[in-house]
């Protein structure tokens, strides 16, 4: 990532403003200025698009091209009016806020119109309850990792809710969308648009916002979701390695002989399947808070357990044979079968998690 100051920032602002030129020295050819400053694409004709390198945005009948950037430590975004000649920079020392409504504010203030009021007073069209309900639920931008290890990452920070508001409005994130036409939702307070796109059978599947697509998802690949799994199954592996090693600690005391040699085996691989699982679990943690603190993916740390990952596949059958055997013999009591088939199930979970979100190396 690019780092650099407020007055650096400035100059690069005024140097396109004034077509590619700073000070009398050219930086930018004028047809890169043009190109940049210039709506390239967008998702659908109601909704903003993208430049070269900017967002494309229009406020009350403003275009405005900006872009944001940040770290854990900061947000910041830079914004230009060109038919105004006007540049507009701000920056926080906090990774969390809205810096766009800042922007909306700034536009309002000094280019007045009548816009808002009159999304706010718009009459709902016919079936909107109907769609606002249908386009509730959870999505993900289509600008994240699909296969490879950083889709776990990208999944969880590009996600997104939709849901009723009051007054028959659809809820984005903090703000409020009105349909001012079927199909066609604009916020209540700001100057951002919203449609979407369903398939054959009329079902939503993908959301345009702004400059920005994103798909519906099944309310189970949520992060909430998504974690609470992976949390419940690791702590089912953590009462297997506290569980079998006290049952066996009891039964040494007790001098039992009785279990047979397969049922010790049994016991011990899922203490070690447990243990194994939540020190990996425990190492891809620590690397994320690494992420979070430099926003850069971990590579080196991350590749090493993706191949230790492998590891699993065969404990998962290992410990499914086992399974198999102390139902079939009876060993243990049933309360203890029906543990280490829990356990067992929690592993088969964890193999499926790391494929599905691309944790095992070469898949």
């Amino acid at each position: 990532p690019l780092r650099t100051t407020a007055t650096d920032m400035a100059n690069f602002m005024l140097s396109h403003l004034n077509g590619g030129t700073f000070h009398g020295t050219r930086i930018l050819q004028e047809s890169t200025c043009v190109a940049m400053q210039t709506k390239q694409f967008a998702h659908d004709p109601n909704v903003n698009g993208m430049g070269y390198g900017f967002m494309f945005s229009t406020q009350n009948g403003k275009s405005i091209f900006w872009h944001t950037g940040g770290s854990a430590y900061f947000n910041t975004m830079l914004a230009l009016i060109p038919e105004e000649n006007i540049g507009f920079f701000v920056s926080t020392n906090t990774p969390i806020g809205d810096l766009y409504q800042p922007l909306v504010r700034f536009v309002d203030h000094f280019y007045p119109t009548p816009n808002t009021a009159a999304v706010a007073a718009t009459a709902d069209p016919a079936g909107a309850a109907q769609r606002i309900a249908a386009l509730s639920g959870s999505y993900v931008s289509s600008r994240v990792a699909h296969e490879s290890a950083q889709k776990f990452v990208t999944w969880q920070a590009e996600a997104l809710t939709l849901q009723p508001g009051p007054d028959n409005t659809l809820q984005v994130g903090s703000r409020r969308y009105r349909e001012t036409e079927p199909g066609i939702f604009r916020q209540v307070d700001g100057p951002r648009s919203l449609t979407y796109r369903t398939d054959d059978q009329g079902a939503v599947t993908q959301i345009f916002w702004g400059q920005f697509a994103y798909s519906k998802i099944p309310w189970y690949w949520t992060a909430g979701n998504q974690l609470l799994l992976l949390a419940l199954a690791l702590l089912i592996l953590l009462s297997a390695a506290l569980a079998w090693w006290l049952a066996w600690l009891t039964q040494r005391r007790q001098a039992s002989g009785r279990t047979v040699g397969w049922a010790k085996a049994a016991r011990w691989s899922a203490v070690v399947v447990g243990m194994v699982n939540l020190l990996l679990f425990a190492w891809f943690l620590m690397a994320l808070l690494g992420f979070a603190e430099s926003f850069v993916y971990p590579t080196a740390t991350i590749q090493p357990l993706t191949w230790l990952w492998w590891l699993n596949v065969p404990a998962v059958a290992l410990l499914t044979l086992f399974t198999i055997l102390a139902w079939k013999a009876r060993e243990w009591n049933v309360a203890w079968r029906l543990h280490y088939t829990i356990v067992t199930a929690a592993s088969l979970f964890l193999v499926l998690f790391t494929v599905n979100w691309h944790l095992l190396a070469g898949l």
